[in-house]
């Protein structure tokens, strides 16, 4: 389930420092700090601020981090907990975040020898499970998972503790406010 990020420091045009980061689960932050309340409304809007460069003013530089191994299965959480110092506690971000059940990756998130290895294809992923967290609150709540089945017929259903039963995509779909895990896998 891994893949590979490539993090590159620059500092006027010179590279300081090239590491390489084995993950298993992108963190997007679905909280748009450039607007204060303001949240990020789609998976493809959190992936672009996820890859965005980073500008350090302080060292007049610029961090990137860039995919250089896909995953077969790419794990994204959405940043629904977060702690409120005024309150003093963790609370939970129920933002309305869409996420497609096919996700084409663009060429902008990736390193130069990723782009050449693909050869200018765009890597398309498929939905394949959904975690949601359920509760108004980050110190509880219930989660449930819709999956979709992998032999015979492709069929979503949803899991809750002991019951499993079979659901639409669009049901799928509109977990939006819920959603905290995406498993997407790579389609060959």
């Amino acid at each position: 389930f891994h893949g590979t990020i490539r993090s590159e420091f620059k500092q006027k045009g010179s590279m300081i420092s090239v590491t390489f980061q084995r993950f298993h689960c992108l963190t997007l932050e679905i909280r748009d700090f450039s607007r204060p309340k303001s949240f990020i409304s789609s998976t493809e809007k959190a992936l672009d601020a996820f890859f965005k460069p980073e500008h350090i003013e302080d060292a007049n530089a610029i961090k990137c981090a860039n995919l250089d191994v896909l995953p077969p299965v790419l794990v994204l959480q959405f940043n629904r907990f977060t702690f409120d110092p005024y309150k003093g506690t963790p609370i939970k971000i129920d933002a309305d975040v869409t996420y497609p059940l096919e996700l084409r990756l663009s060429d902008k998130y990736f390193t130069s020898d990723l782009k050449m290895k693909k050869n200018d294809k765009h890597p398309m992923y498929n939905l394949c499970a959904v975690v949601m967290h359920h509760g108004n609150r980050a110190t509880g709540g219930h989660y449930t998972m819709y999956a979709k089945t992998c032999i015979g017929p492709l069929i979503w259903r949803r899991v809750d503790d002991t019951r499993v039963v079979s659901v639409s995509e669009e049901e799928v779909l509109s977990a939006r406010k819920s959603a905290y895990l995406l498993f997407y896998s790579k389609m060959t």
